[in-house]
């Protein structure tokens, strides 16, 4: 199922569209304007009418998510964070594959919320991409965030394939690898981190594979720590 989502008069767009369809097996999203992320929240109330919040869980699906380009080859759509209440207010914009899902990014921007630990989590045996992503940590985290973060069995492509259209800056960690994960690292990113950009712990791994249009720049440039490997090939 192919849906193309107009985020400019409606922020909560993505999200109802994502609900409507969660059942299905593979679902593709055409983004226009500023729409809101953390799609997966479900914000509801209690038999008392105190807000609560859960997070959908499919397994085995795919979504895909990309500007919408097939009237404007110019658009590029961004997704922001979303105002989630449950004992306090939470602001979030994170994206969640797990469970054996696929998510695949291509051509957004993400800015994170205060209260994301990262921009994209791959988790538990998931699969995916970003492609020219460009990924945007808050000024004022309430704790370090990470921009990418691949881990417990999971596999993810993240790179750039348009030189100044993919890159990572405003975190603390670039991109975490850990619990037996790999990653495929490439193409024209550019990697801004506070303390490392790329970390590999507890049996992570990547393949690093930059053009002359990419750049890994922190403190701690590559980080390798309790069996994580790291493969630098250009």
């Amino acid at each position: 199922i192919t849906k193309k989502i107009d985020c400019t008069t409606n922020q909560s767009a993505l999200i109802e569209a994502y609900h409507a369809s969660v059942s299905e097996d593979n679902i593709e999203f055409l983004l226009t304007g500023s729409c809101f992320g953390a799609y997966r929240f479900v914000q509801t109330e209690d038999d008392e009418g105190q807000p609560t919040v859960y997070q959908v869980q499919p397994k085995n699906q795919v979504v895909q998510i990309s500007s919408d380009k097939t009237t404007n080859p110019n658009n590029r759509a961004k997704l922001v964070p979303r105002k989630i209440t449950a004992d306090r207010d939470y602001f979030l914009a994170s994206l969640v594959s797990s469970f054996g899902n696929g998510l695949y990014l291509a051509d957004l921007d993400i800015e994170m919320g205060a209260d994301d630990s990262w921009a994209i989590l791959y988790s538990r045996s998931s699969n995916g991409g970003a492609t020219d992503v460009a990924i945007k940590g808050n000024a004022e985290p309430a704790r370090n965030q990470v921009g990418v973060q691949i881990q417990n069995g999971a596999a993810a492509y993240v790179g750039g394939q348009n030189e100044g259209k993919a890159s990572i800056e405003g975190v603390a960690t670039g991109i975490s690898m850990l619990g037996e994960s790999t990653a495929n690292i490439y193409g024209s990113l550019i990697i801004n981190a506070e303390l490392v950009g790329l970390g590999a712990f507890n049996g992570g791994s990547f393949q690093l594979s930059l053009s002359s249009g990419g750049k890994v720049s922190a403190p701690q440039a590559v980080n390798l720590n309790q069996g994580g490997q790291g493969f630098i090939n250009s």
